[in-house]
């Protein structure tokens, strides 16, 4: 549901009761958690307002350029710095997951100044003053654009080539099924505004590491499908960084390369942490009908992911899980292949309607 003009008019006046700002998002920062961080420092400082960039975990190598002119703290090296200041208010950008916000979620409660939450996901379990969320956004970049057109903010060049970042690989470069006339307006919009297509797509795209490579293949030789080709399942185990150079961060976007395979329906993505968990990756697309047509809308993963203490969108969601790679496998694997089944047969029932004589 669109977020009313109303609620974007209390936002800013919640800004407009101080002059320092903390803008956070979630841990291990995606492309549209930076671009809605930086997006809103750059929007914020044309209303005079002094801002605070702040990073849970250091991005990844790919969005330097976005960062080099100015850096914004990151927790784990200024944590001392930024507990040190005196902010008026927090805004939350691209997630309202407590789980997600874990690190920096004693220091934020803390705070006595209202908190701001703008993003589009389905989870949220962290109150907020007030609430800008739009699950039908195709990212949470999209929203902060409209927000500051509905209160005619100017939108600097810095501001649009970092939202328009954002939306970009939340959306898979407008090739996943968020995207629709809203989000394709959006990204017309933010060009006029000084974005430019070519320059993100070189920087983002065009710069990968040999090891990054390198870890794609260690993840597909791993490749399995199941159930009758619905379901690829592949895996990254703790050795495989080793060989490869690779760090955790090169994992970004690698779980949508098996959903290129005609026929799969869901892909999984299991990675073995230092702690002794599982962090699994959800992603799922609508299965192929008559005339390559969607047959249904395909299984919402963030319900999946929620069931192990995750959370997403209905197309891409996470989980971290405690246990051995072996054990957590098992686990999600028969999830899903439950409910596969169980969607094949509802679209067996639905196929016996349509084509039954009337």
């Amino acid at each position: 549901m669109a977020v009313a003009v109303e609620d974007f008019k209390r936002a800013c006046e919640v800004l407009a009761g101080g002059r320092a700002v903390l803008c956070v998002s979630h841990t291990r920062p995606d492309g549209d958690a930076i671009g809605s961080v930086l997006g809103l420092r750059a929007l914020l400082r044309t209303r005079g307002l002094r801002v605070t960039a702040l990073m849970l975990d250091p991005p990844t190598p790919r969005y330097a350029w976005l960062l080099d002119d100015d850096p914004p703290a990151i927790w784990t090296r200024d944590q001392a710095a930024v507990r040190g200041e005196a902010f008026d208010a927090v805004l939350i950008a691209d997630t309202a997951s407590a789980r997600q916000l874990e690190p920096v979620l004693g220091y934020l409660e803390s705070l006595a100044a209202p908190r701001i939450i703008v993003d589009h996901h389905a989870t949220r379990d962290v109150a907020a003053h007030v609430a800008l969320i739009d699950e039908t956004a195709a990212a949470t970049c999209e929203l902060i654009l409209e927000w500051a057109e509905a209160l005619d903010w100017p939108v600097p060049p810095e501001a649009a080539e970092a939202l328009f970042t954002g939306l970009a690989t939340d959306t898979g470069w407008f090739r996943f099924p968020s995207v629709d006339e809203r989000a394709m307006r959006a990204a017309q919009r933010l060009v006029a505004m000084g974005a430019d297509p070519h320059r993100v797509y070189e920087r983002l795209y065009a710069q990968e590491s040999a090891a990054r490579l390198r870890l794609t293949a260690a993840m597909l030789a791993t490749l399995e499908l199941r159930a009758g080709g619905r379901l690829a399942v592949v895996e990254l185990i703790r050795d495989a960084f080793r060989r490869c150079g690779a760090t955790p961060a090169d994992t970004e976007e690698l779980v949508n390369e098996p959903a290129r395979i005609g026929g799969v329906e869901v892909v999984l993505l299991f990675v073995e942490q230092e702690d002794g968990q599982v962090r699994v990756s959800f992603r799922s697309k609508p299965p192929a009908g008559g005339l390559n047509r969607p047959f249904g809308p395909g299984l919402d993963v963030a319900a999946l992911a929620a069931e192990f203490g995750g959370g997403g969108h209905a197309r891409a969601a996470g989980a971290r899980i405690r246990g051995s790679l072996p054990e957590v496998r098992r686990q999600v694997i028969a999830r899903v292949e439950s409910e596969l089944l169980r969607s094949a047969d509802a679209r067996h029932d639905l196929s016996g309607l349509r084509t039954r004589p009337t």
